[in-house]
């Protein structure tokens, strides 16, 4: 398990490519990842969005945080019906 999670951390974004359907990735700005999303989601297609939770952390536990990251989930399903998902 730990050697295929090594290799998928190697080849998320080049896996991520070949998505084609609207996906949405949630960061907590406070987070280790949104760095790396954000510099992937700058290239996307027009159906990839991304989100950064400002004061968040990846665990979303500030407050507000996890009304925001519900908040933004919503939002993005209601945008695509659930045959496009």
């Amino acid at each position: 398990m730990v050697q295929e999670w090594v290799e998928l951390r190697k080849n998320v974004f080049n896996l991520s490519e070949k998505v084609q359907i609207p996906m949405k990735v949630i960061c907590g700005e406070k987070g280790i990842l949104w760095k790396k999303w954000k510099k992937y989601f700058n290239i996307k297609h027009s159906q990839q969005e991304f989100v950064m939770i400002k004061n968040a952390d990846h665990s979303f536990y500030e407050e507000g945080a996890q009304g925001e990251l519900y908040h933004e989930t919503l939002e993005f399903l209601k945008k695509y019906e659930p045959t496009q998902l």
